[in-house]
């Protein structure tokens, strides 16, 4: 079946036979329109002034779009998408509010050099340089893609230096040694149920925090996870979607942890919609979870990790006992099994223990 050219897919071309550049851009029916001239530049500039005129993006795209305007746009028509999830969206949204003050350059005239300086320049740590940078191809890619641009300058633009950090899980005994504390410290009582939970499901920090009182079952000990609480770009706290359709999922736990609930919520005298809630009755933030993680751990002389390293933990310690990854996966509400794999024997102790029992299968002294 021939494939069906998209609206606005074309681009520049020198045509032997006349001895012309050629310019073609394709309408909403997938029409090929041309523009021969002798003189390049003639012909890139109706190249560009006839993509808003057939673009498959928003119509108010134009030759002179800056970056800004472009990213912006992009961001919106990924946010009618019904396919896109609400926490892509907002990462986008955030990752454009560090594209100055090459944002207000117009995308045609920025060139690699431009790229590269502002990446140089740019007053970001180098995990956020490198997050700027994949958002810039993304843009790029898009405007080449829709011939808003004709060269893309991120292919041959330098890719800034970042080798992410890697910290070990939390062991058992740190998980063991945590929830005691908890139990048995009153200040930090209010959060035994929270962390007892969090250790035995691996639950995303804001899937855990949006926990509805009315989803828990104790007779068939489950709950259902189908929000999470979320902050804003602006960090207002707001409850929305989960990161993605695999993440809405009936939640089981045992008996232990249906007990630890009960008491939990025996015991609490603010009538909310949240499981986990503040003295008015809202979610908790995820801010302030964190900030309460660190003097968790501080008071147990455990060392830091964030919140999310429970979930970490939770993974790599099912890997261990033998659970397949298909249904590790189905727990913790990943869409994809690479993602699941990624956490597969990432306890160095056990990466060690393997290569020892390995040495001695085979006699190696």
């Amino acid at each position: 079946m021939k494939k069906r050219r998209s609206n606005g897919e074309g681009g520049l071309s020198w045509d032997k036979e006349r001895q012309k550049w050629c310019g073609t851009l394709r309408d909403t029916n997938g029409k090929p329109h041309k523009f021969r001239h002798v003189d390049k530049v003639e012909v890139i500039n109706w190249l560009n002034k006839m993509r808003l005129v057939y673009s498959s993006l928003n119509p108010l795209y134009s030759y002179d779009t800056t970056l800004q305007d472009f990213a912006f746009a992009f961001i919106k028509n990924k946010a009618a998408n019904p396919k896109i999830a609400e926490s892509t969206v907002n990462y986008y949204t955030y990752l454009a509010s560090k594209l100055y003050p090459l944002a207000n350059e117009v995308m045609n005239k920025i060139t690699p050099e431009d790229i590269n300086t502002f990446i140089a320049e740019a007053d970001l740590s180098a995990s956020n340089k490198s997050k700027v940078y994949k958002f810039l191809k993304i843009l790029f890619g898009a405007a080449r893609k829709n011939n808003l641009i004709l060269e893309n300058p991120m292919d041959i633009a330098i890719v800034p230096e970042y080798e992410p950090e890697y910290d070990e899980p939390f062991t058992p005994e740190e998980i063991k040694l945590i929830i005691t504390k908890l139990k048995n410290t009153p200040k930090f009582l209010r959060y035994y149920a929270l962390c007892s939970l969090e250790s035995v499901i691996g639950a995303r920090i804001g899937e855990i925090l949006g926990i509805e009182r009315s989803t828990l079952n104790f007779e068939k000990n489950y709950c259902k996870i189908k929000d999470a609480v979320k902050a804003d770009i602006n960090g207002r706290t707001y409850v929305g979607k989960t990161k993605t359709k695999a993440s809405v999922r009936i939640q089981y736990f045992d008996a232990g942890i249906g007990k630890i609930l009960q008491d939990y919520l025996a015991t609490c005298s603010v009538d909310s919609k949240y499981l986990f809630c503040t003295a008015n009755g809202t979610p908790i933030s995820v801010r302030n979870m964190q900030r309460a993680w660190k003097m968790i751990l501080k008071h147990a002389n455990v060392r830091y990790r964030s919140f999310h390293y429970l979930r970490h933990s939770f993974i790599t310690e099912m890997f261990i006992q033998g659970y397949a990854a298909a249904d590790i996966a189905a727990v913790v509400g990943h869409s994809r099994l690479e993602t699941t794999n990624k956490y597969a024997l990432r306890r160095q102790d056990k990466v060690l223990e393997i290569a020892k029992t390995a040495a001695n299968i085979y006699n190696i002294a």
